[in-house]
Formats: structure tokens, sequence, C-alpha cells
């Protein structure tokens, strides 16, 4: 008996993905190299690690090498222009800081230090000749500025705020008279007397009554020098820092009688912490100035290091 025949099977009308690609790719050819032998070296030597020459992180060593890639952080931009450009917005430092864009300025100082403080105090060193006077600055150097945690630039501006509104405002001496008596006492007792102090003295017991304007002057100067701190008995040195504090208080009376209270404080408050940072800034700088020098003219290998830490013993 002849069996039937089966029925042909219609073809699919796809084939089924096999997992093979159809078709393999050209395997890319490296990008060249571009770089010229100074950039190159100069490379190599920041992206080089203290452990990569034996050296613990916080060793003496391994924090001057640190210090040293910082000061060659300042120079990326001249070495690397093009990438530099590129990279300063991704990236924030001191380096574009320094050169780029003001509106880099907070992103570069948080970022600098959360990745290495020791190797960002180069750069913090080197804000400092950020200018702060003079001229008609744009928009972005005058957020540079501000951004600046070394710069009193923009406690000035409103220091100049309060005076146009306050600058013929009488200063009455309510909290700053007895300190400013006992100056004057010590000084007809024996101790060497304090000039700002004496001729505040002077001026207060004049009819005219002493406006904020000269008070402002009067305070700038209710401080003491190194000089003058080493020709006052340790009484007087004492008493000035109390009359100081007691005499810009009143002065901020006066501020706060022209409505320029909030001001006249939020300006003393920076002006003293950022003169501060300055000073710290300045102390720091003035040590590890020395190292900026091999940096920037480009540890050409790392093997330059080596070579170099004679330098720094």
């Amino acid at each position: 008996m002849p069996q039937p025949q089966s029925k042909p099977q219609a073809a699919p009308d796809f084939i089924p993905d096999s997992g093979q690609p159809d078709f393999i790719p050209d395997t890319p050819a490296p990008k060249p190299d571009e770089r010229n032998g100074l950039q190159r070296g100069y490379d190599e030597f920041e992206s080089a690690k203290p452990e990569d020459a034996g050296l613990s992180r916080w060793s003496p060593e391994g924090i001057k090498m640190r210090l040293v890639q910082g000061a060659g952080d300042l120079v990326a931009p001249l070495v690397h222009p093009l990438q530099a450009a590129q990279s300063a917005s991704a990236k924030p430092s001191f380096a574009s800081m320094a050169l780029g864009p003001g509106y880099d300025a907070a992103k570069g100082l948080v970022h600098a230090f959360r990745e290495d403080p020791v190797r960002a105090l180069p750069g913090a060193a080197a804000m400092l000749a950020v200018p702060e006077a003079g001229g008609e600055a744009s928009d972005a150097i005058s957020a540079l500025r501000d951004a600046n945690p070394f710069s009193t630039a923009r406690a000035g501006r409103m220091f100049n705020e309060v005076m146009g509104a306050a600058g013929d405002q009488p200063v009455t001496l309510t909290r700053s008279l007895a300190p400013l008596e006992r100056t004057q006492q010590l000084a007809a007792r024996g101790s060497n007397p304090f000039r700002a102090a004496d001729q505040l003295y002077s001026r207060i017991n004049t009819v005219n009554p002493l406006t904020y304007r000269e008070a402002r002057d009067f305070a700038s100067n209710m401080s003491l020098s190194p000089e003058e701190r080493m020709g006052l008995k340790g009484s007087m040195q004492r008493e000035v820092p109390k009359l100081s504090h007691a005499f810009n208080e009143d002065v901020g009376d006066a501020a706060e009688a022209a409505g320029k209270g909030p001001e006249y404080k939020q300006a003393m408050s920076e002006y003293a912490s950022r003169s501060r940072n300055k000073e710290i800034a300045k102390k720091a700088g003035e040590k590890i100035g020395r190292y900026a020098i091999p940096a920037a003219v480009g540890a050409g290998t790392y093997g330059a290091y080596k070579a170099a830490r004679g330098v720094f013993q």
C-alpha cells in the first residue's frame, strides 16, 4: 500500500539569529601620540605617584613630591593649551581658576582639595597673585575674585557701599571709650604709647563729632604691626585688641543707624576670615615657592624628580 506523502513545509520568513555578527568590524588603529617630548615628560612626571618611587604618601619625600606636582599643575595650560581649554569645565582645577573662566573658580577649589590637599597647596598660594584692585574687571574676573577664599575684593565693595550711606553718620564710643582711656593710663604710667590710640583720643576731644568715614580710617589702623608689638609692653599689647574689637562695634552701630548694619557685619566677617586665609597661604607659599621652579621648567621625566631630590634636603 503506497505511503501518503507529507506536505512540503514552507521556508521560514526569517533566519533565526545565531548570535554571530553579520560582519567583523575593523579594529580601529591606535590613535597616534601627538604630544611632543616636553608634553610626554610632563605627563609622565605629573601622573607618577610617590609609591612608584618607593615613597610613602605622607613621608617627607612623598609630600615634597606632591608639592612639586601641584606646582606643575599650574603650568598645565601652558604645556597642554588645547587639552586644558577642552577639559576645564569637565575637571576644574587650580590651573583653570588661574587661567580659565571665573565660573570654574569655586568648583576648582573644592575639586583640588578633595583630590589631594597637599598637591593643592601651590595652587592656593598662586591665587594670592590674583589682582584685587585697579580698572574695570570683567564679569569672569570679578567672579574669580569673589570665589577666591584669599581675596578681600568683595568685602571692599561692601565697605564702599556702607560708606556711601553712612559716611557722615556720627560715631559714639559706647563700648570703646573704656579701653581707649586705659591705653592712655598705661602710656602715662611708663608704657610706650600706641600711636593710633593716642590719635583717636585726641580726635574725640575736639568739638566736632567723629564721623563714620573718619572712624573707619582709625579702625583700619587699630592693630599692632610686628614692629609695634616688639616695642610695647605686654599690658599694652593685651589692651589694643580689646580696643580694636570694641571700636569696630561702635562703628557698626553708626552703620546700623544709617540702615547698613547687616552689610557692615558681613563685610567685617568676610574681610577677617579671608585675611586670615591669606596670611596662612602666604606663609605656606614662602615655604613651597622654591618647589615651583623645577616643576615649571618641566621635570622632563620621572627620573628628573630623583635627580632633584637633593634640592629638598
